[in-house]
């Protein structure tokens, strides 16, 4: 029996009904799919269905439609990802008290990082490339939306904000503002000082250039355990829930943070940064998307500081919960990277 959130299968068989193209209720395959999300699959007269809940606690219904069109839009684009499935009034989600039942296509392939840590290495600097690539292709197809259409910091949130102040005191200010869970940790000047010293320079540089950034969806989680494969391609690409509106190549940063550097290895003293992976995610990115030389550059400055206010989300999420080990386990986090960025010569395999 699992332990994992599960979707109960009564809500799934008052559902199908509502999906025309599903046919008639089967029976439920698997259940639990997701140690966070209730998550499974079931079948029907018509074949093998996956579905999901939704927390709308944690997201609004117009950002649940939002991803829903961004998904939509890349599928008819030709890019691999699951269809989702609409209802017969055209709706691609239906209300279940504050969760939103998702239903969608099987994805096409092998779920080959399912189960593995996130900062697993890819088993060959093929599929780094080929990550790179897709990732790239995303960028290109994704839709138009406006600036305005960024999400508001809520917990794991994958943005930058800190590139639009005028100065990382202006950050600090913000964050304590946006985050009053986290304005003790920041009322100390030992934090704020090591904050300033590690983000200053860099920030300054990305900002100086950052006009002439591609901006637009982003992914947000583009991590081996979102991709499905055969052989070295990837068939498809799922879990959109951290899209939001921002610069690529914060994408592209998220994305090789998992690629190359694992961090409880890393922290504890042991193992290497996965340099020629990172490389080839680069290089991959760069034959989809072609970038710039400060482009290159830029993507050398960010990864040090793209999941600075991701973990920091976190931290507050947590807080906020009275979760206060999961505070500290990523202030912790967040710091021992923060050290490591600092004491170590991780740009070699670029020079």
């Amino acid at each position: 029996m699992t332990t994992h959130p599960i979707v109960p299968e009564a809500v799934l068989r008052a559902a199908v009904p509502q999906f025309f193209a599903l046919g008639d209720w089967v029976g439920m395959q698997r259940n639990g799919l997701s140690i966070n999300t209730p998550a499974c699959l079931f079948q029907t007269t018509t074949g093998t269905w996956f579905a999901k809940l939704e927390s709308l606690a944690d997201r609004t219904a117009e950002e649940l439609d939002h991803e829903h069109h961004i998904v939509g839009h890349l599928a008819a684009a030709g890019f691999p990802t699951p269809d989702l499935m609409m209802t017969d009034d055209g709706d691609t989600w239906l209300p279940f008290g504050e969760q939103a039942l998702v239903i969608s296509a099987l994805a096409k392939g092998e779920d080959r990082y399912g189960g593995a840590p996130v900062f697993a290495p890819f088993r060959s600097k093929q599929e780094a490339d080929e990550a790179g690539s897709c990732l790239g292709w995303l960028h290109k197809q994704a839709p138009i939306l406006p600036r305005a259409a960024a999400r508001p910091w809520r917990g794991m949130t994958a943005q930058a904000a800190f590139l639009d102040d005028e100065s990382i005191d202006a950050t600090l200010e913000r964050w304590r503002l946006e985050k009053p869970a986290l304005a003790e940790r920041l009322a100390q000047p030992a934090v704020r000082d090591r904050f300033k010293r590690y983000m200053t320079n860099d920030v300054g540089l990305i900002q100086e250039l950052q006009d002439r950034w591609p901006f637009g969806v982003i992914h947000g989680d583009f991590i081996k355990r979102n991709l499905f494969w055969r052989g070295n391609e990837i068939t498809a690409v799922i879990d959109f829930g951290l899209w939001n509106v921002g610069p690529w190549l914060l994408d592209l940063a998220l994305a090789m943070i998992p690629c190359g550097f694992d961090w409880p290895e890393l922290l504890a003293g042991r193992g290497e940064v996965r340099g020629e992976h990172l490389v080839a995610m680069l290089d991959g990115y760069d034959s989809s998307r072609p970038m710039s030389d400060w482009e290159r550059a830029a993507i050398l400055m960010m990864i040090p500081l793209a999941r600075i206010e991701f973990y920091l989300g976190i931290v507050a999420q947590a807080e906020e919960a009275g979760d206060r080990a999961k505070a500290k386990q990523f202030w912790d986090l967040l710091h021992g990277t923060m050290d490591w960025f600092d004491g170590n010569d991780w740009h070699k395999p670029f020079l």
